[in-house]
């Protein structure tokens, strides 16, 4: 019973650490990439509800996006850097 709890806890502690990584890494790498056209919502911001596909346009004509699709570039973000490294590797030898 014990070493169920604690896989359960450990399981919960590293999903939200690896999903808290990926946000974190979107939020900095999207507004880079796109020149600060696109930024992701903070976490603490209860008031912008988001539309469809999690996306919402400012009236600055800036786009927001949120936290699932946030984790999704992030993703895509460290995916582009394995894909570079690697590419990278390959020809140098």
């Amino acid at each position: 019973m014990a070493e169920q709890v604690f896989g359960f806890v450990l399981r919960a502690v590293g999903r939200l650490a690896f999903e808290g990584f990926l946000y974190l890494t979107a939020r900095i790498a999207l507004p880079l990439l796109t020149f600060g056209w696109w930024r992701v919502k903070p976490l603490t911001d209860r008031r912008s509800n988001l539309g469809w596909f999690d996306m919402k346009r400012q009236p600055d004509g800036t786009m927001l996006i949120g936290l699932d699709l946030a984790i999704l570039f992030g993703m895509l973000t460290w995916l582009l850097i394995g894909l570079v490294l690697v590419a990278l590797l390959v020809l140098v030898r």
